[in-house]
């Protein structure tokens, strides 16, 4: 599993950033299917959604209901979905 560090802001949002490649992805460069966390990081303020207006703000969960980001703008999960190791 490659290894990623999750991002948790203050309005219960979570974003992934790619941390290292796991061994069998390293040799090709290329990440595999599965994420593991590898560091969580708490953040003390609001995602950048959530602070132009567009999220719950601190109320949690925002217009994407919780989504977790890839780094990429991309949703990869739920934040209560357990693959990924993050929950709301």
């Amino acid at each position: 599993m490659c290894q990623y560090y999750a991002h948790v802001f203050t309005c219960k949002h979570v974003s992934l950033t790619f941390a290292r490649f796991c061994p069998s992805a390293s040799m090709i460069q290329t990440r595999c299917g599965e994420r593991q966390i590898w560091q969580t990081i708490r953040m003390a303020e609001s995602c950048e959604e959530c602070k132009d207006g567009g999220g719950g703000g601190s109320g949690g969960g925002g217009d994407n209901g919780g989504w977790i980001e890839d780094g990429s703008g991309r949703s990869v999960g739920h934040a209560a979905d357990t693959t990924t190791g993050c929950r709301k």
